[in-house]
């Protein structure tokens, strides 16, 4: 008789609760999936009413920042019929999509409060957990456990999500501002802006993608940037979309601060002006704030919204800044300044007051008997979530089905150590981890031995192995090697991916441009360097002028007439025959 299958609950049905789901029962494991909402997605899943909300708003014109080869699991493609960036009702699709294939939907339970996760009596002897839930619409502040529905699991991966609680900075005069006061947590639509003077403060995602929205339909639009930050937009140079453009070659060069500085700094000030516009930061891109929108560079330059800098005080109806300015009249102020994390339903600290945390590869907390309990997606990052909670998943389950050790507390505190320093130089002070998402998710891949190492490609696929170094990342990579590889697969969508570029989105006939200016052009270099190659060998070979004056004659000739032809602007009549170069009187 086989063994029991281990239990596991998954804490949150969003993007990392769905791929901890998925690969526990991939893994033989029996979870067990509860989330707040009324739906999956987290985050994604739009909501009529965000005032009770548990996660952040989406607004109708919102999409990914990276690729849907990035926003997808590595064993589940997207739609080939999607378009490049995907809005939230699309990924909604998606999920449900990936619940269906992989069975998942009978261990999701709905409207589902964890109010306490605590260590079992014999924890010490077992590692297991007691997890302790009640219906969403009891009120959590008047619960009791002892009316609580109690289980007790084998292993828990916490999968609620970064985004808990807004966050306000403390400005002076803020509550005795007379018009409306919001955030962008719960941010859901532009109509309440209509033919009013805004001031949205933050310097992110959020900040330039709300700022944008609002301007469409606002008297005014101001933006309070602080310190500044680096627009960079979705497609970049030549078309490709914002995650094609970071390589392993880049991640892992000598200098990856400045490969990604150099590529942040180009495509910015590409766009727009960065400095001489003031949006800018003193700092380098690496270590300083990074926004992404296509929209927001024409709506500074055409006036819908005005960039100013640090704003230290409200009065009235006024807003003030540090460099001086004063805005006046103003409607609305919209914050987009971040949020606090909240695991109290854990009864496990995992983070010091100063946000810090001890966690090897954010996800096992250290100095724990029994690595039984995984933390999945609790960071901030640049590089795409779906893939990193993924990866993270992967390796916790494979920890909990006892098909992969970790190494010890020497090794994991070292590398706790090295990203927290990676993370705190990005981002200074209160620890926001802002991880460098792509080399982490490659750190995750390695320590689950599915990391798709270049030689190991080699020998198989060179063609593939040279996309995965030199071209961008994808999901689908961490499918061709290691436990649960599925080679045919990933490498077919490995090659869609690389390929496809925008076909996705071609509805029309492919057309070529035909530039007969190029062939005209080139034919008339080709003919101007024969006739001076011509020319060389002549002077070359002791010629005397007597004879090479009727071919420098025909030659002068064909200069002018093509000249004329070309540059009609910058060849007048009375320019003579001797004015051509080497002539020959």
């Amino acid at each position: 008789m086989a063994p029991p299958k281990k239990t596991v609950c998954v804490i949150g049905a969003g993007e990392s609760g769905l791929a901890a789901l998925k690969e526990c029962v991939l893994q033989g494991l029996e979870p067990t999936c509860y989330d707040l909402d009324s739906d999956i997605g987290g985050l994604w899943h739009r909501k009529e009413s965000y005032e009770h909300s548990n996660t952040p708003a989406v607004w109708p014109s919102l999409v990914t920042n990276n690729s849907k080869y990035n926003m997808c699991f590595s064993d589940f493609p997207p739609d080939p019929r999607d378009p490049m960036f995907i809005s939230p009702e699309q990924l909604m699709d998606y999920f449900k999509r990936a619940i269906k294939h992989f069975d998942m939907g009978k261990y999701i339970y709905l409207n589902t409060r964890v109010v306490k996760v605590r260590e079992a009596p014999d924890h010490n002897l077992t590692g297991k957990w007691e997890v302790y839930t009640s219906p969403n619409d009891v009120d959590s502040a008047t619960i009791d456990l002892s009316r609580c529905r109690k289980e007790t699991f084998d292993n828990v991966i916490v999968c609620s999500g970064w985004f808990k609680r807004p966050y306000y900075p403390d400005i002076p005069g803020l509550k005795d501002f007379k018009g409306s006061i919001s955030h962008s947590f719960t941010y859901s639509d532009s109509r309440h802006f209509d033919k009013k003077k805004v001031l949205v403060v933050g310097n992110r995602f959020s900040a330039a993608e709300i700022a944008s929205d609002v301007a469409n339909l606002a008297e005014q639009t101001f933006l309070a940037l602080g310190k500044g930050t680096w627009i960079v937009p979705r497609l970049f140079r030549g078309g490709t979309p914002l995650d094609y453009n970071f390589s392993r070659s880049m991640v892992w060069s000598t200098d990856p601060e400045f490969d990604f500085n150099e590529l942040v700094m180009r495509e910015a000030c590409g766009k727009m002006d960065h400095f001489g516009s003031g949006v800018g930061c003193k700092e380098n891109p690496a270590s300083s704030p990074v926004s992404i929108s296509d929209d927001l560079p024409v709506k500074i330059a055409g006036g819908k919204i005005k960039p100013y800098g640090h704003l230290i005080e409200i009065k009235g109806n006024s807003a003030m800044f540090q460099e001086g300015n004063t805005i006046q009249n103003l409607d609305a102020v919209i914050f987009c300044t971040g949020y606090r994390s909240d695991v109290s339903f854990l009864d496990l600290k995992i983070h010091d007051d100063d946000g810090k945390m001890d966690m090897y590869l954010m996800a096992f907390p250290l100095n724990r008997k029994h690595n039984t309990l995984a933390v999945v997606g609790y960071y901030g990052s640049d590089g795409p979530m779906v893939v990193l909670g993924e990866n993270q998943a992967r390796l916790a389950a494979s920890v909990m089905a006892g098909s992969h050790s970790l190494p010890s507390q020497e090794v994991m505190a070292r590398s706790v150590e090295f990203w927290n320093k990676a993370s705190y130089a990005r981002r200074p002070g209160f620890h926001k981890y802002g991880i460098p998402g792509f080399a982490f998710m490659d750190a995750i891949a390695l320590e689950g031995g599915f990391y798709p190492s270049f030689w190991k490609l080699l020998l198989r696929d060179p063609t593939l192995a040279w996309y995965t170094w030199y071209g961008p990342y994808m999901a689908a990579q961490y499918r061709l090697l290691g436990p649960g590889s599925q080679w045919e697969k990933a490498r077919e969508v490995c090659y869609i991916g690389y390929k496809e570029g925008l076909q996705c989105i071609r509805h029309a006939e492919k057309k070529m441009v035909d530039r007969p200016d190029i062939r005209r052009r080139r034919k008339t270099r080709i003919v101007r360097l024969l006739g001076l190659s011509v020319f060389m060998q002549c002077i070359g070979s002791g010629l005397s002028p007597e004879l090479t004056a009727p071919y420098i004659k025909r030659l002068k000739s064909q200069f002018l007439a093509e000249t004329q032809i070309l540059h009609p602007t910058r060849f007048k009549e009375e320019n003579s025959p001797s004015d051509f170069p080497g002539s020959v009187n």
